[in-house]
């Protein structure tokens, strides 16, 4: 068995954990607790598998929520996110001289 961390997006803009997790266990996923963060219309939990990889693209495929058809993967922590808001390195302009 191996714990995995799941990130679940594109939630409708109101929803309750409870019914969340009851959604969850119609697909035969027990699911620990349920990190919701509501106007980021995200969440987060955790679900122990033996085989996390398959769990995963079968919920992402499947699993509906209210009519919300949800984006499921495994939570990859704070890598791979951008900061918040994007901002574009800033490039300072050149000096009339010449020298940078």
């Amino acid at each position: 068995m191996e714990t995995v961390k799941l990130f679940i997006g594109k939630l409708p803009p109101s929803y309750s954990v409870p019914d969340l997790k009851e959604c969850f266990r119609a697909f035969f996923v027990e699911t620990g607790h349920i990190t919701p963060i509501f106007r980021k219309r995200i969440a987060f939990t955790t679900c122990n598998t033996d085989d996390p990889e398959g769990l995963i693209a079968r919920l992402d495929q499947n699993i509906t929520f209210h009519g919300h058809k949800l984006k499921v993967a495994r939570d990859r922590g704070k890598t791979g996110r951008r900061p918040y808001p994007h901002k574009p390195p800033r490039i300072p302009s050149p000096r009339i001289d010449g020298t940078p």
